[in-house]
């Protein structure tokens, strides 16, 4: 059996077909074989984060009973260094990694062993070794591999020349490439195995073969309607993003938005817009891991690519991408870890270095030409960069000039500090402009009017307009913890399985005191409830779980309330939302009076009360349909002021008492 995965369109998907259509016909009795005896799945536009390369054109992996073979049309080298002609070679497991490219003649050329394509747009424009990009893709695969406990496996590599006809470069194929000229290929790179007289192309062995078929790259994605309205949102333009296309690279532009406002959706947009359009390469930058691993999800369902040459997005942690360049430059060795504290230090040391002309600008454009993977970008987007260190904004500026930056400023949305970033003051006011978003488009109206309810009853400023285009939306009030209304959730999921969307558009928010470490691994009372509802969840609570973003659709999501900014749901349940607030509260008083605050005589408890009233107006902001929130303390003032709106708003939110 044959299976094909990923995005059903372009150059990529087209090479999977033609190779499932010369694997089929070399071996034609595949077709029909069951799964658990010849399995061989092609994965179509792959994507793996935290590599340094994070899109491969295709990847295969097969495990196979054995009596599969083909006769070379090469010359082929065995482990002892013999040479073999037109001998059969029997094939029992493979991996491989394939670059494909649509160059035609003019544009390729041959250099070594190797071929090299031209770029006339992108990141990176020039001459690029297609061999060097697959050899790449390779040792992120095996990276990858290794990462799921999945050693000593020898992968294949191979470049599919889709516009030529004719082609003699070892690792290469021209597009009218046979089964036989596929493994012929593969075996003259790599030495086959010889034993009692017969020839065999393995890859690893059998229990790992089984095992890479498990990893998440062979998994199916499917959209969910809530993904499929995304999606659609991403490839549409808006008046404002047309005008942030108009602008990038000529002045910086600040898209200033409370929360609720689609200022992430926008910027998606408008990177998407500038690779379907220019050919441009976009840097997404969060500070959020649950979010980028949310946006990676979403664009890997698109198919959008993230090459330097050809243009795309790609989506990095901030620290993340700081310590890469950090390493490029010479201040980080490549296996050292970094705590925040000493992170920002270096971001520092960084910039004294620029300072002081120890870093010149030529010695920073050449290091992004030595390293186009990582580090070459047309432009950059800033979600939510309200609260970034000063520092990394300057980094910023100086990789990539201020009129390239695209930044989100969530107005009153601050979570990495309660200082907010000086952006307006990296460039001249000339040179930057700014795009108010004033209308509430995720929230159904419903859900805008109760947050507009939360904020006014607490004078906090939450100043987005009701969508009235956007009828409907409920919110439910449980007075205890959402682990006591099984019933309840079954409903839930029932009804949303109902209206075409799926477990991964429910989100879970947890406050920080309830999460728990258990087995090495932290987790929570919600996650425990939902494993034992036999759910499966993408467990966002843990570091390493959740750098790969969700790959099966059957998933519920969990997080840290600390990062949910952001993010969205179909359905959003906020556990303790009363205890949140009371974290919240608690972290700002702590925090004391900043000299400005206490020469205007401000009260620390009035300051403290509306932060903890903005972080939970920003966590209240996520959901699209339905608004849960759970109650840890009744006789809380938070929880009075809940019940107070809830018994004046009957008609669209339920207050449950706990199941029996």
């Amino acid at each position: 059996m044959i299976e094909i995965i990923g995005p059903k369109h372009g150059s990529e998907y087209q090479a999977a077909l033609d190779i499932k259509n010369s694997l089929e016909e070399l071996w034609p009795k595949i077709a029909r074989a069951p799964k658990n005896i010849d399995h061989v799945v092609i994965s179509a536009n792959v994507k793996i984060s935290g590599y340094q390369v994070s899109d491969i054109d295709v990847v295969i992996a097969g495990k196979l009973s054995g009596e599969y073979a083909f006769r070379p049309n090469k010359v082929i080298k065995d482990k002892s260094g013999r040479e073999h002609f037109n001998e059969l070679v029997c094939v029992k497991n493979f991996v491989l990694a394939i670059e494909v490219k649509d160059h035609g003649e003019r544009s390729v050329q041959q250099v070594g062993d190797g071929l090299e394509v031209y770029y006339s747009s992108g990141a990176k424009t020039g001459w690029s070794s297609a061999t060097d990009q697959n050899i790449k893709q390779v040792h992120a695969l095996k990276h990858f591999l290794s990462d799921c406990s999945i050693q000593q496996v020898y992968i294949h590599r191979c470049v599919i020349m889709t516009g030529l006809s004719y082609l003699d470069v070892p690792g290469a194929l021209p597009g009218n490439f046979d089964g036989v000229d596929l493994f012929s290929s593969i075996a003259a790179l790599s030495r086959v195995d010889f034993s009692s007289g017969s020839l065999a192309l393995n890859s690893c062995s059998e229990e790992h073969a089984n095992n890479i078929l498990k990893t998440s790259i062979f998994n199916t994605l499917i959209p969910t309607k809530l993904d499929r309205r995304r999606m659609d949102l991403i490839a549409s333009e808006s008046k404002e993003v047309a005008k942030i296309i108009g602008l990038i690279g000529k002045k910086t532009v600040i898209l200033r938005g409370h929360a609720g406002s689609g200022k992430t959706i926008m910027l998606l947009q408008a990177a998407n817009q500038l690779t379907v359009k220019r050919g441009m390469r976009t840097l997404f930058l969060t500070y959020n891991h649950a979010l980028a691993a949310d946006v990676r999800r979403l664009l890997s369902l698109l198919g959008v690519p993230s090459s330097p040459y050809e243009g795309g997005i790609v989506v990095r942690t901030v620290m993340s991408f700081m310590c890469s360049c950090f390493r490029y430059f010479g201040l980080l060795k490549n296996d050292e870890s970094l705590e925040f504290e000493n992170y920002l230090k270096l971001c520092r040391d960084f910039l004294d270095l620029v300072k002081a002309g120890a870093l010149t600008e030529k010695d920073i454009r050449d290091t992004i030409a030595a390293n186009p993977d990582s580090l070459a970008f047309n432009t950059v987007m800033v979600d939510e960069g309200q609260d970034w260190p000063d520092d990394e904004a300057m980094l910023l500026k100086i990789f990539f000039g201020f009129h390239n930056l695209c930044i989100a400023d969530g107005v009153d949305q601050l979570i990495r500090g309660s200082k907010r970033t000086g952006w307006t003051h990296l460039g001249d006011d000339a040179n930057q402009e700014t795009v108010c978003l004033e209308l509430c488009l995720r929230m159904k109206r419903n859900l805008a009017d109760f947050v507009s309810e939360i904020a006014r009853a607490n004078n906090t400023v939450w100043g987005l307009k009701l969508n009235n285009q956007a009828g409907g939306g409920r919110v439910l009030i449980m007075t205890e913890s959402y682990a006591a209304y099984a019933k309840k959730h079954l409903v839930l999921v029932r009804q949303a399985k109902e209206d075409g969307n799926a477990e991964i558009d429910f989100l879970f928010c947890v406050p920080q005191n309830s999460v728990t470490l258990k087995n090495g691994i932290k987790t929570s009372n919600i996650s425990e409830f939902l494993v034992e509802q036999d759910s499966r969840c993408w467990n966002g609570l843990d570091d390493d779980q959740r750098k790969d973003f969700p790959r099966s659709k059957d998933e519920f999501r969990i997080v840290q309330y600390q990062s949910c900014r952001g993010l969205e749901g179909w359905i959003v349940i906020l556990e303790h939302l009363d205890e949140f607030w009371k974290l919240r509260y608690e972290y700002r008083k702590n925090q004391g009076l900043s000299k400005d605050e206490e020469s205007n005589f401000l009260d620390i408890n009035e300051i403290s009360e509306n932060y903890a009233w903005s972080q939970t107006i920003m966590a209240m902001s996520r959901p699209i349909d339905t608004l849960i929130i759970t109650l840890k303390d009744k006789s809380s003032n938070f929880s009075k002021i809940v019940q107070e709106i809830a018994n004046r708003k009957k008609d669209y939110i339920d207050v449950f008492s706990p199941e029996k």
